[in-house]
């Protein structure tokens, strides 16, 4: 017949297992809490092997870490922390299988940071269904006071802007709403251009938010450097556009194009660049919409010599000569048929004077020769505008 084991003997069992427990939860988070002391965060600027070379040792550290213990043997507390160690080694489904029992904990702070790392999960995945999820639920948690999470919004919300846009500007928007702390500048100078750009802004209310970020972010010099470069962007709108006399060659014409000869009917500026997918993309719209509006509208595509080349086909090719990129060039529009009026100008001048500070960029420019519509980077509902304004509707 076995013996009971006397009540003060379990006692003793439990108290040497919690304190072993204790102690490897302890052990953990010290060794994690060196780890990003020595790490974190990793530099930006540097040699870039440098800085790979660091990347690798710090995920090599974080490996060996996880490997010293069983993320079950390790209290709910804890087990976050692996969670976001295995979100730093890319190992989103791992994570998630910790995280989402998590999510229902009884103590709201484990809730907070299970759905705070869901949501970053879901981000990676660019999966709309779960961020907007776990979205709602860390709101629900937090009872709307989210003043804490601006980072995690804005760079949420940076992830979604190519698969649930109105997901992406909600995030961005309850983001902007709070201060975003100096550390998150990168996250918040993107977010203010996606703002701006694919917002559905017009021109005063532009205006509007830019005095806003400007007002908040005044000790910023980073963020006031692209609301500055903004403003001009809407300062160039009314003004007359100016000319397309800088050194440059003209492909798909015989002689250069002037905007000065064009008066009288609409003109389309397309600053592209095969390397730049935005630009692919937003081609086909482009061509149907130079092809409808010919008999109102002249289409013109104008790029630079960039000393490089890539296009959907063609891997990177570095340190080119004018004669090599242009031939490039080349048999990029004759590949595609694309007998447009093409520009490639011999620096940045050109772009400079039409405000083209990022690419995709469109100038839509009125009969009278003035800039009537801009567009910089994404072309959401801008070439129905451009439609309606050519048709006169």
């Amino acid at each position: 017949m076995k013996k009971k084991l006397k009540p003060a003997v379990w006692l003793l069992l439990l108290a040497v297992f919690a304190a072993c427990s204790t102690d490897r939860d302890a052990r953990f988070m010290r060794k994690w809490g060196q780890i990003q002391a020595e790490f974190e965060p990793l530099p930006a600027g540097g040699n870039r092997s440098e800085r790979e070379a660091q990347a690798a040792r710090y995920k090599e550290k974080l490996t060996s870490l996880l490997e010293s213990v069983e993320a079950a043997q390790l209290n709910d507390s804890t087990r976050l922390v692996y969670a976001r160690a295995l979100l730093e080694l890319n190992r989103e489904d791992a994570a998630e299988a910790l995280l989402l029992p998590l999510a229902s904990h009884t103590e709201a702070a484990v809730r907070r940071d299970s759905h705070k790392n869901l949501m970053r999960i879901a981000a990676v995945r660019k999966d709309a269904d779960s961020m907007r999820r776990h979205y709602a639920q860390l709101v629900e948690v937090l009872e709307g006071n989210l003043e804490s999470e601006a980072q995690l919004l804005l760079e949420s919300g940076i992830r979604m802007r190519d698969v649930d846009l109105e997901l992406a500007l909600e995030l961005i928007d309850r983001g902007l709403s709070v201060p975003v702390p100096q550390s998150a500048d990168a996250a918040l100078n993107m977010a203010i251009h996606i703002r701006f750009v694919d917002g559905g802004l017009g021109h005063r209310e532009r205006g509007i938010f830019l005095d806003r970020m400007a007002q908040q972010y005044a000790d910023r010099p980073q963020i006031m450097n692209q609301i500055q470069r903004k403003r001009g962007f809407l300062e160039f709108l009314g003004r007359p556009a100016p000319e397309l006399d800088q050194p440059g060659t003209w492909l798909n014409s015989e002689m250069a194009v002037q905007l000065q000869e064009l008066k009288g009917r609409w003109v389309l500026l397309d600053f592209f660049a095969p390397w730049c997918p935005d630009c692919r993309n937003s081609l086909p719209q482009f061509r149907q919409l130079a092809e409808k509006l010919k008999q109102r509208m002249t289409t013109i595509m104008v790029t630079r010599f960039y000393g490089f080349y890539a296009d959907e086909e063609t891997p990177v090719r570095r340190n080119l000569s004018r004669e090599e990129e242009l031939k490039l060039l080349q048999n990029y529009l004759k590949a595609r048929a694309i007998d447009l009026p093409f520009l490639v100008a011999e620096n940045e001048e050109t772009h400079n004077r039409f405000n083209a500070s990022a690419i995709p960029h469109y100038v839509l420019i009125a009969p009278d020769g003035t800039v009537a519509e801009l567009c910089m980077e994404r072309a959401h509902g801008f070439f129905a505008r451009v439609e309606a304004r050519v048709m006169g509707e």
